[in-house]
């Protein structure tokens, strides 16, 4: 097989790019693979890889084996216009380039090595290893609006966009606004604006400017304030440091040396201003005692050392002297004496018996969830503990109280959710009745105690 071979540059197998096809080939067009991939042109899947020679037999696009040089197939034909024959060195490696040598024959140039440069020397293209004579940027430093420094190997400068505390590019919104500022003033005068016009007014010294923008040369007078004072005529008060001829402050001052017992008020039973004046039935309001009668002649002043006694309207009020043990008992007051052991009255240390009444216990609470609780069996008869989580420890560590005999104590317990457990200690025992150790969950639990004066210990008679 011998073609004319025609250079087409490169393909992508990988899309067909550009698109090529069995029925539309040209004979002897050649591609190198600039992407390996798989295509059916038509005659079946071909899978070249990325270097290859593809071409056109005149029948189906083949890939050149690495094995083959193109000139087993055909020759490229000489330069237009060029004397040589055909190429006389024909590719034989991926990477190699054709250059144009000698009365236009074309010569291969083999594959330069990693890091070669092309040069030409004496008009023919050479591969040159450069020189490393120029040096290697080994750091980049960056300073802010620049960042992303110290680089060192690799990596990526950027910069930063400006805000009011930094520096950095203006993004489109900051420029057009920027873009729209007033320009620099360049004129002289008083500034002003209308509809975004900036102009001038320049007027003299005897001029000044209106409230329209425009100049008044009117002259209006000037003065000098030189003494401000200040005058009341309130009775009761005074003005103080008045007048003030530069600079001071005025007071108001509290009248000394006024009429006694006299007092700040309107007038009586008409209108008008405020002024002292003595005080009148009319000031005081309606009093809801009796204001009648004969209290107005009571003379007699008492040391009272017992009860009053009064008949009538008393125009004097007697004492009377009573003993730890007389009361008064009659509607016409009268020491009478009364023995407590009839049982009309209760002494404090007297042997009696009480009926219908009803003794209420001294109840305390807490929600502390101490681990050791805080009872003091002389305030209390009962003391309730809810929402304990903690695990009790010891109830006698912060008991205290002085119980007598027979006393007795209710200690309730209800927990959080969670059975809790309970350590006693040493002021508490058991009897036939068991000191619980735990809890219920969300169960009130109620043990009740009785003072063991033989052991001096709280004792369990009850567990509910």
């Amino acid at each position: 097989m011998s073609l004319t071979l025609t250079y087409k540059k490169y393909w992508n197998a990988a899309s067909n790019t550009p698109f090529l096809s069995d029925a539309t080939g040209t004979t002897g067009f050649v591609y190198t693979v600039m992407v390996g991939g798989s295509q059916n042109l038509g005659s079946g899947i071909i899978s070249p890889s990325s270097g290859q020679i593809l071409l056109y037999n005149g029948v189906q696009w083949i890939v050149v084996p690495d094995t083959i040089t193109l000139s087993s197939y055909g020759t490229f034909p000489p330069p237009s216009g060029g004397g040589g024959g055909g190429m006389t060195n024909p590719m034989t490696t991926l990477g190699d380039m054709i250059y144009g040598f000698t009365a236009g024959a074309p010569v291969r140039l083999p594959i330069g090595t990693t890091n070669q440069i092309l040069t030409v020397v004496a008009g023919i293209p050479t591969w040159t290893t450069p020189s490393s004579s120029g040096g290697t940027v080994t750091s980049i430093a960056t300073t802010s609006p620049i960042l992303g420094g110290t680089i060192t190997t690799t990596g990526t400068i950027s910069i930063q966009q400006a805000s009011g505390s930094q520096g950095g590019y203006l993004s489109s919104t900051d420029w057009n606004t920027f873009n729209g500022k007033q320009a620099v003033l360049s004129g002289s005068g008083i500034v002003t604006s209308a509809l975004g016009t900036i102009s001038y007014i320049a007027g003299t010294s005897s001029q000044f400017v209106k409230g329209d923008g425009s100049l008044d040369s009117t002259s209006y007078g000037t003065g000098t304030v030189t003494s401000i004072g200040l005058s009341t005529d309130a009775s009761w008060m005074t003005v103080g440091s008045s007048p003030v001829t530069s600079s001071g402050t005025i007071t108001f001052n509290k009248t000394t040396g006024l009429t006694a017992n006299q007092f700040l008020a309107t007038p009586n039973g008409s209108t008008g201003t405020v002024g002292l004046r003595s005080i009148v039935a009319a000031d005081v309001p309606t009093l809801n005692q009796n204001t009648t009668g004969n209290a107005a002649t009571v003379t007699t002043n008492a040391n009272l050392t017992g009860p009053i006694t009064s008949s009538g309207n008393a125009t004097s009020i007697a004492s009377q002297t009573g003993t730890g043990t007389t009361f008064v008992m009659a509607a016409a007051p009268t020491l009478t004496s009364v023995s407590t052991s009839t049982g009309a009255v209760a002494s404090i240390d007297g042997t009696q018996t009480l009926s219908n009444k009803r003794d209420k216990p001294r109840v305390g609470t807490s929600t502390s969830n101490s681990a050791t609780p805080t009872i003091d069996t002389d305030n209390y008869d009962a003391y309730l503990i809810t929402a304990q989580s903690t695990n009790i420890t010891s109830f006698t560590t912060n008991l205290t109280g002085t119980p007598n005999s027979c006393d007795t104590l209710v200690i309730g317990i209800t927990d959080s959710g969670s059975p809790v457990t309970i350590s006693w200690g040493s002021s508490f025992e058991s009897s036939t009745v068991t000191l619980p150790t735990t809890t219920v969950a969300n169960k009130l639990l109620l043990t009740q105690l009785f003072w063991n004066s033989v052991t001096s210990k709280w004792r369990c008679v009850g567990v509910a």
